[in-house]
């Protein structure tokens, strides 16, 4: 047994025996104030006594229940006949004793029953507190320990990236300090996703595609801070929240688009623009990134062609459809299903 299921059955105990004790000094304190009112004002009220005993009998039936209802019923009766006998006044007791007996059975234990439901149902309503209780603490140390991990794959993916970074700085291949500019940016895609989940206020694992497209955007276009570029960003509002399993691979794709953009499209342009529009409809979003350049000619220069195959396989991990057309500068148009 844990400490916390120690405690959980200390506070059980105590608050029972806490209850108990305050169920009798309640009903001690109904008798007295029964007794206090009989013997005070009983010659006011005569035969109008007899009803004032009820007053311990509600408070046995909803201390103890149906058979403290019930008992509290059986001795209302002897209970008025001897205080009226202790007065002397006999004549203040009810003309049927019968008729007063059973009436006070008959209140006593529908009352006792009545209390049982609502001290069940005040069981009920207190352990679905104490359960409800246990379910959010468990939840607020599952999403702190996610959260921890989240934050920690950031630090590590920025270790990553810092480590590719310096490689890259003292790399005097220009075609390796290519390469590992790219790898960068990809790590740089990557890392947005944690970021992003680190924002959460709550534990999730979606990310909305339009933040996260707009600050990836952003990042990469200040790894290329020295060509001046019209830039051009369109968002639909009230974009929905894609799964991490979807967005990262997005992210990549994306990265690989516009990294692509800035590489060969500009080279020859006068006032290059390079524009995204990111729009939804019933079951897709569409992403469309476009710029001025001399056109897609079916070739990416990176390799054997990878750059192509990247995008061509991340497209696939997403379940989506990436379109070229290179008739007015490159167009690239990434639908993801919804």
């Amino acid at each position: 047994m844990s400490s916390l299921d120690c405690i959980s059955m200390l506070r059980k105990h105590k608050a029972w025996y806490g209850g108990r004790c305050l169920r009798l000094i309640v009903w001690l304190t109904s008798i007295g104030l029964y007794a206090l009112i009989i013997v005070v004002f009983g010659d006011i009220l005569r035969i109008s006594n007899n009803y004032f005993v009820v007053i311990p009998v509600i408070t046995a039936a909803f201390a103890y229940g149906t058979l403290g209802g019930t008992v509290s019923g059986i001795l209302a009766l002897p209970a008025n006949l001897f205080l009226f006998h202790m007065m002397g006044h006999m004549e203040y007791a009810p003309e049927s004793f019968i008729i007063a007996e059973c009436s006070g059975i008959i209140i006593g234990t529908t009352l006792g029953f009545l209390g049982n439901r609502f001290r069940k149902l005040e069981e009920e309503i207190q352990t679905r507190i104490e359960t409800e209780k246990t379910l959010q603490a468990t939840l607020n140390e599952r999403n702190l320990l996610i959260r921890e991990v989240h934050h920690r794959v950031k630090n590590n993916l920025s270790i990553i990236k810092g480590i590719i970074s310096l490689q890259q700085m003292i790399s005097k291949d220009e075609t390796s300090k290519a390469v590992l500019g790219d790898l960068a940016n990809r790590m740089i895609s990557l890392s947005l996703v944690q970021d992003q989940l680190n924002k959460k206020t709550h534990f999730t694992q979606k990310i909305e595609v339009g933040e996260y497209l707009v600050q990836l955007f952003s990042n990469i276009i200040k790894g290329y801070g020295g060509m001046k570029v019209d830039i051009r960003l369109k968002i639909a509002d009230n974009l929905p929240e894609i799964d991490i399993d979807i967005i990262a691979p997005l992210g990549i794709l994306v990265n690989e688009v516009v990294t692509n953009a800035f590489k060969h499209a500009f080279r020859a342009i006068e006032y290059p623009i390079l524009r995204m529009d990111v729009q939804q409809n019933d079951d897709a979003i569409i992403i469309i990134i476009a710029d001025n350049g001399p056109g897609y000619d079916g070739q990416m220069n990176e390799g054997p062609h990878l750059g192509r195959k990247m995008i061509d396989a991340l497209s696939s991990q997403i379940r989506g459809n990436v379109c070229f057309d290179g008739s007015q500068g490159t167009t690239v148009t990434i639908t993801l299903p919804i």
